[in-house]
């Protein structure tokens, strides 16, 4: 095994590259399972997570930790979040770049992600360089504790 590995590791970058982007989405995740060499890979080549937190995804959510997470989109999260005072051993620490608060689909009125969550999620991923609120997903109860929040490399904002 070792021995096919090596192979692998002396091929061109611009081979591995064209044999990988053959590949569809979930041949692609099922490849990267084969061993850390390929998810290397792939993971810099060619993915890029979007990751949508919803109270039935937040277990899910928690294992993604070691992916290339390029957007979170938060909705329908009323979950709680257990907040935790070392902030890279928190459960939503993700790193994306993008931050998107989405509205529930069909609902004008009701916002979906409670003030709470909304907090945590921008506390604990600080570094992001974008961020969205759509229609009506943004609370006035929400405005002071964002106000708290540094955003060191923030270059988008859209309410």
């Amino acid at each position: 095994k070792k021995k096919n590995m090596t192979g692998f590791a002396q091929l061109p970058i611009e081979l591995i590259a064209s044999i990988f982007c053959k590949l569809d989405l979930e041949s692609k995740l099922v490849a990267r399972q084969v061993c850390w060499e390929w998810k290397y890979v792939l993971d810099t080549l060619f993915m890029k997570f979007q990751v949508l937190l919803t109270n039935q995804s937040m277990p899910y959510v928690r294992r993604c930790m070691q992916l290339n997470v390029d957007t979170l989109q938060v909705r329908n999260f009323s979950r709680k979040i257990v907040p935790s005072p070392d902030s890279t051993n928190n459960q939503l620490y993700l790193h994306p770049k993008k931050i998107v608060f989405m509205r529930k689909p069909k609902t004008i009125l009701k916002a979906s992600v409670c003030p709470e969550n909304t907090i945590e999620v921008l506390d604990r991923n600080g570094g992001i360089e974008y961020l969205r609120w759509d229609f009506n997903t943004l609370q006035y109860n929400d405005l002071q504790g964002i106000q708290q929040i540094q955003f060191q490399n923030l270059k988008q904002l859209k309410v």
